[in-house]
C-alpha cells in the first residue's frame, strides 16, 4: 500500500492512497485553486498517476541511467524516484510526503 500526502509547503493539501493498483482513497484539503493537485474530478488512479509522472524526471530524458544510478535506484520506478525527490520542483511549491516521513519543506526544497 502506498499512502502520501499532497504538500504546499508544509500544509497538506491532500492524501492518496493506493493498493494494488487500486485508488483508495483521495481527500481534498484546500479549495485554493493553486494548491490543489487535482483540480479536475471525480479523482481517478490515472489521474493521480499522470500527476505524480509530472513529479519526476522523464525516462526519455538522455541521462535518466545517470540520475538513477545518481538516486541509487536500479531502475525507472516513479514511487522510488518520488521517494528520494518528493517530487519537488523549481515552478512550484508542491511536493509530496510519504506517512511516516519526517520531513519538511525546508529540508526538501530546491530554490
Amino acid at each position: 500500500m502506498i499512502k502520501f500526502n499532497v504538500m504546499f509547503r508544509d500544509e497538506v493539501v491532500a492524501y492518496v492512497e493506493i493498493n494494488n493498483n487500486n485508488l483508495i482513497k483521495v481527500e481534498t484539503y484546500s479549495n485554493v485553486v493553486y494548491k490543489q493537485p487535482f483540480i479536475k474530478k471525480p479523482v481517478t488512479l490515472e489521474y493521480v498517476k499522470a500527476f505524480l509522472q509530472k513529479r519526476v524526471v522523464s525516462p526519455d530524458k538522455t541521462n535518466i541511467d545517470e540520475i538513477l544510478k545518481q538516486l541509487e535506484i536500479p531502475k525507472y520506478d516513479i514511487i522510488e524516484i518520488l521517494k528520494k525527490t518528493h517530487g519537488t520542483n523549481f515552478d512550484d511549491f508542491i511536493w509530496i510526503k510519504f506517512i511516516g516521513e519526517d520531513v519538511s519543506w525546508d529540508e526538501v526544497k530546491l530554490r
